[in-house]
C-alpha cells in the first residue's frame, strides 16, 4: 500500500532479521528512520548498507546526511 511507511519499515525489519547483510533493506529502513527524524538510528542502518555494498552511489548521500545530522 502506498504511503504505509510503518508497514514498510516493519517489512524491512523482517528482511533484516532473516538476512543481516541485506543491504537494500538496511538502506531503505535507514531512509525511513532519517525521514522520521531519527538520524542516529538511521546512521547505523545506512552505514551498514554502505559497508556491505559501497558500489551503490545513491547510498552515499543519505549516509553523509545522517552523519551531518548526528554531528559525526
Amino acid at each position: 500500500r502506498q504511503g504505509d511507511v510503518a508497514g514498510a519499515a516493519a517489512l524491512y525489519r523482517q528482511v533484516i532479521a532473516r538476512d543481516r547483510r541485506h543491504a537494500g533493506a538496511l538502506h531503505n529502513l535507514g531512509l525511513i528512520e532519517l525521514a522520521a527524524g531519527q538520524p542516529a538510528v538511521a546512521l547505523g542502518h545506512i552505514a551498514a548498507a554502505v559497508r556491505i555494498d559501497p558500489r551503490q552511489p545513491a547510498w552515499h548521500s543519505p549516509h553523509g546526511l545522517a552523519l551531518f545530522h548526528t554531528g559525526d
